[in-house]
């Protein structure tokens, strides 16, 4: 156990300089910040090298440890800019680094052993599992799943070998963090590449009404800060590196005061509502989650409501002391929203006359929010460094690390196709021709487990192409039952197993054969060499790959999914929608809601298909597809149909085509 006495560590975000001076000043102990590359929030100024320096040189004054964030997935022709990224950073020498990916992992541990590793909560550690599987390959840190209830919480910092890190504050996404492939499929722009569109914070419609179905309120933890004092739990965090010096200020300063001095928490929770945040939630935390689905989607605090209208003036009351300078958000009756700087206004008591050209949307009643106001200037100053220069990474060393993931070209490729097929229903069994597959990859909700029968002749005379595919969340509650579970799977006569995180290795004797889903990111083959260095047996390449990046992999032995219908959301959360209608997103996309395991799936109705590219990814040295069957009912037509198609490079219709042509940003 990784024990912690001390009150923990308040980590704040900074998303360009004014930031990190505000959360110095209010009182941060950590400051976490992204450079201008490979950070999840690439829609941030972020810090250029020098700047980093400078912020490096002004914390140590201050006894402020500073964290650089490079927890975007990273593509096979950016392996090289990742090599210098690290080099320098091994250079300026901040605390740690964060990451998401084990492509930066294998590089950073392997080459740069001196940079401290905290796993983001990108990694999609929910367990105990997964901290101590984190720290005995070397991370220094987990941020855990925002996810977990407090009993979790509880159970996994005592059990945790590695130090917890914990958000307390910000912005949620309705998916669970580096699982969600909603923007990507609008159109390439990936969560996990830092250029999120935030489609749960969309309207949705369903067959009679349209709503903020997947929009969640804003996480806010103050009220369970001394229960959370009480964990061994290193660092508290605050979500916002695209949010304001004033918001990192205050937020900063509001937990501080409430980690020093429980008398002082509704002083800290006043501090708190001026955050311009969204509604808040304590989230699975708190032990309530009926209320964190939110209809509105602006932040900003509400200050009141138009009482009167005229051509050139609006009216409304406000007990808030408004300010020259500071921005209002209108959400009008039809959803759309107006933005307006206050320039000049007449105030008499609570009542404001705004001088502002009135169109039709505006009615009366329209809410009023406070979106944001003008940056305090901050008395602290940091000074750009004198003589800061950066020695470029040696020629040798970038070849040797480049040489290292460069697999052994075996010269008798193989000439034939290798098809694996997913299914995700008991009721798929039936229609299963083996003699079409390679090998079967069985995905059951743990109710179903013990209707898989292995003494059937058919199933029997298989077993030695049957996998057992493993969920992406195993609840902390849940490990020792999936053990007993894959212990009777053996027992069975099932040897081989397909794993959803890496820590689920951890359930596996070293010599059981296991495969590595698509949900275990191997966008790299820096990420496929640590697979591989794990005991991996094969890996499934990620779903929201682009041709570009498949065709530049050295590592040409995984597996290529070709046909499947990606998994958009997938939650903890539930949502108010019928499982037996589907509904859709702004852009007329026919969705499905599913759940399993207690868990929310949400996928199209219209699978993915690269069934007429199978032909180009053999020539390019391929030979293994995945054809996954999930979220479609047993059939004997479609199993003969796909396969045919996929055998023969054929298209599917309908199908789209995802991020395989148009690209991965």
């Amino acid at each position: 156990m990784h024990k912690n006495h001390k009150t923990p560590e308040l980590l704040l975000p900074a998303g360009n300089m004014e930031n990190f001076q505000a959360a110095v000043q209010g009182g941060a102990d950590a400051v976490y910040l992204g450079i201008k590359s490979f950070n999840a929030r690439g829609r941030a100024k972020n810090f250029t090298y020098a700047q980093l320096a400078e912020v490096l040189y002004s914390a140590k004054k201050h006894n402020i440890k500073i964290f650089v964030t490079l927890n975007t997935v990273i593509k096979n022709g950016e392996l090289t800019e990742l090599i210098e990224t690290l080099h320098i950073l091994n250079q300026i020498k901040p605390d740690s680094i964060i990451i998401q990916d084990w492509g930066v992992y294998y590089i950073a541990k392997k080459y740069f052993p001196d940079l401290n590793l905290h796993a983001s909560t990108q990694m999609a550690i929910h367990n105990s599992q997964g901290a101590n599987y984190a720290g005995k390959v070397g991370f220094e840190r987990v941020i855990v799943a925002r996810e977990l209830t407090f009993p979790e919480l509880e159970t996994i910092s005592k059990k945790a070998i590695v130090e917890i890190e914990l958000f307390i504050h910000g912005a949620l996404c309705y998916s669970f963090s580096g699982m969600c492939l909603y923007s990507s499929y609008m159109g390439g722009q990936g969560a996990n590449r830092g250029l999120c569109k935030q489609p749960c914070r969309r309207i949705f419609h369903k067959p009679n009404s349209n709503g903020f179905l997947f929009n969640l309120k804003d996480l806010q933890a103050l009220d369970l800060i001394q229960e959370i004092k009480k964990l061994p739990i290193h660092s508290l965090k605050v979500e916002g590196r695209l949010k304001s010096a004033n918001y990192t200020y205050s937020v900063a300063q509001a937990y501080k005061m409430a980690l020093n001095d429980s008398d002082k928490l509704n002083e800290a929770r006043s501090i708190l509502n001026m955050d311009m945040g969204r509604d808040k939630t304590s989230y699975f935390l708190g032990g309530k989650v009926t209320d964190a689905i939110s209809d509105r989607t602006a932040t900003g605090y509400e200050v009141g409501e138009i009482v009167k209208l005229k051509q050139n003036e609006i009216t409304f009351n406000s007990t808030i002391d408004l300010k020259k300078g500071d921005r209002l958000r209108f959400i009008h009756r039809n959803g759309t929203q107006t933005a307006l700087k206050i320039h000049e206004f007449s105030q008499e008591n609570e009542e404001y006359k705004i001088a502002y050209e009135v169109s039709n949307e505006f009615n009366k009643r329209d809410k009023i929010y406070l979106a944001s106001r003008k940056d305090t200037k901050l008395s602290f100053e940091t000074s750009p460094l004198k003589n800061f220069k950066l020695i470029p990474t040696p020629k040798q060393l970038k070849q040797e690390i480049l040489n290292s993931i460069e697999p052994q070209i075996n010269k008798k490729q193989k000439q034939f196709t290798d098809i694996y097929v997913r299914i995700n229903d008991i009721n798929w069994i039936k229609k299963v021709q083996f003699n079409d597959i390679y090998g079967l990859f069985i995905q059951l909700p743990h109710s179903q487990i013990d209707e898989l029968r292995t003494d059937v002749p058919f199933i029997q005379k298989n077993l030695h192409k049957i996998y057992f595919e493993l969920p992406a969340f195993i609840p902390e509650g849940s490990l020792d039952k999936w053990q007993q579970s894959i212990n009777k799977l053996k027992q069975k006569g099932i040897k081989q197993f397909v794993i959803s995180h890496l820590s689920q290795s951890s359930f596996f004797h070293p010599k059981d054969r296991l495969i590595a889903n698509e949900n275990v990111y191997t966008f790299n083959d820096a990420a496929i060499q640590t697979m591989k260095e794990q005991g991996i047996f094969k890996t499934i390449y990620p779903l929201e790959n682009d041709m570009e990046n498949i065709l530049k992999y050295n590592y040409k032995d995984g597996i290529q999914p070709v046909y499947f219908k990606p998994r958009l959301f997938y939650s903890r959360m539930p949502v108010k929608i019928d499982t037996s209608k589907p509904f859709k997103d702004d852009y007329n996309t026919e969705l499905h809601y599913t759940k399993r395991g207690n868990l929310s799936h949400i996928y199209p109705e219209i699978p993915v298909s690269f069934s007429h590219h199978v032909n180009t990814f053999k020539q390019n040295g391929f030979t293994s597809f995945l054809i996954d069957f999930s979220y479609e009912n047993s059939s004997q037509n479609r199993w003969k149909t796909v396969i045919k198609r996929v055998k023969n490079s054929e298209q599917i219709q309908p199908a789209t085509s995802f991020n395989i042509k148009l690209g991965l940003t």
